[in-house]
């Protein structure tokens, strides 16, 4: 699920935002999975209409869920949906929910979670907590760490743990004062509404909060995410040991490589006097997700070539070329080469890198994410990215696209027959 702007999301009218849900069988196989063809549009509303709903997207889910397993023609995971093929032969298909794959905002919304703002903000790991990080973000507010970076420390959650909480939630909001039931739910890193997705007695047995949920692995490290905190923990690093403007330096070294897949500027431009300008106020390296798979070896080489021979960060560095390492290894998954025991490891060694780096004060939720994508890949075989529809949207702004230039061919019609 996504929202979607689909004019010019830089214009400040918005108010044509759409949320919308998209669905596939995981059995296309993760290369089928990063193409959009691959991918049905399953519900399109605007964000007006849905935000009238009690529990919003997490309502609308759990709607269009059990209007699909318990639709009156058919019960697609019992007795199967019956396809006509266009030889007139029959298909039948069998379907059962999955997985639910999303980015972090997608995942609060649907599954009522709090999140980053909540005392146990990871939904797999029961007994861990949060507290202040030494990040503040834009809004001046500190963001939030981990207490352990070793999950064999963590008591791990299921399904039962998970539906237990929401029932507790639903008890404790009769029981409780207002203002008890809010630390209550800051506590459990849950909110409650009736109407949500995990208090849909018809879903139980289709909704399974811990089989199903998936970090998307894209918002993970190159939204936002874990590649630009390491960047700019990794150029200030730099700025104190480096003699001479290291942000200038990179920028020759980034500048003079040429990628043909690359359609805007060159990636030396990330490191221009406004971009260190920028970086600094915000806390964090500015840069696309597009910009951070580009950028990541390149500056690997710059590292390695210019830095390291040179005897400085090297702890820093070697965090670094961690990272650099694990976005490699995802982009393997798809081929079937990469288990789930090196990508634990892989990641376990990042997470010790970092804190070796000193970094263990910025290391916000996000590092946490990461230590899942094991477990997710050991359960589902796969790590798709809902980067496939979110950088475009294409399906959905192309039906948008043709329904305005109708529009305006039927406005410009009426208005010319007004002057006639």
């Amino acid at each position: 699920t996504d929202e979607i702007v689909p004019g010019n999301p830089l214009s400040a009218e918005t108010s044509r935002k759409i949320q919308t849900a998209y669905l596939s069988f995981k059995q296309f196989g993760a290369i089928a999975l990063s193409k959009e063809e691959a991918w049905l549009v399953a519900f399109a509303k605007r964000s007006s209409h849905v935000m009238e709903m009690e529990a919003g997207m997490s309502q609308v889910t759990a709607a269009l869920l059990d209007h699909i397993f318990h639709h009156p023609s058919c019960s697609p995971d019992i007795g199967g949906l019956m396809l006509k093929d266009r030889s007139g032969g029959s298909i039948k298909l069998w379907f059962r929910l999955g997985m639910m794959l999303q980015d972090g905002a997608a995942h609060k919304a649907v599954w009522g979670l709090k999140g980053d703002a909540a005392s146990k903000f990871c939904v797999f790991c029961l007994n861990l907590l949060t507290e202040k990080s030494n990040i503040v973000d834009e809004s001046n507010e500190h963001l939030l760490i981990a207490q352990s970076w070793d999950l064999s420390q963590v008591q791990q959650a299921s399904n039962d743990d998970v539906h237990a909480t929401a029932k507790r939630l639903e008890q404790k909001h009769v029981e409780l004062k207002a203002n008890e039931f809010q630390l209550w739910q800051q506590a459990v890193g849950m909110n409650y509404n009736k109407y949500a997705l995990l208090h849909w007695e018809s879903l139980k047995g289709h909704v399974h909060p811990i089989s199903q949920f998936l970090h998307d692995w894209m918002h993970c490290f190159l939204v936002s995410g874990i590649f630009q905190t390491v960047m700019h923990l990794i150029m200030t690093a730099l700025e104190a040991n480096f003699s001479g403007n290291v942000y200038d330096v990179a920028s020759q070294v980034v500048g003079a490589w040429n990628l043909p897949a690359v359609r805007h500027d060159n990636l030396g431009k990330l490191f221009e006097p406004k971009r260190k300008k920028a970086n600094k106020l915000a806390g964090t390296f500015k840069c696309t997700a597009s910009e951070a798979l580009g950028l990541a070896p390149i500056f690997a080489y710059f590292l390695q070539t210019i830095i390291v021979p040179k005897g400085l960060c090297k702890d820093e560095c070697f965090a670094y070329f961690a990272l650099v390492d694990i976005l490699d290894l995802i982009q393997l998954v798809p081929l079937g080469i990469i288990t789930h025991h090196v990508l634990e490891r892989s990641l376990q060694n990042f997470i010790n890198l970092c804190i070796t780096a000193g970094w263990k004060p910025y290391m916000h939720t996000k590092f946490h994410w990461s230590l899942h994508f094991g477990h997710h890949l050991s359960k589902h075989k796969m790590l798709p990215s809902c980067f496939v529809q979110e950088r475009k949207h294409k399906t959905i702004k192309r039906h948008v696209v043709i329904v305005l230039m109708a529009l305006h061919s039927h406005i410009s019609f009426l208005l010319l027959l007004l002057a006639c």
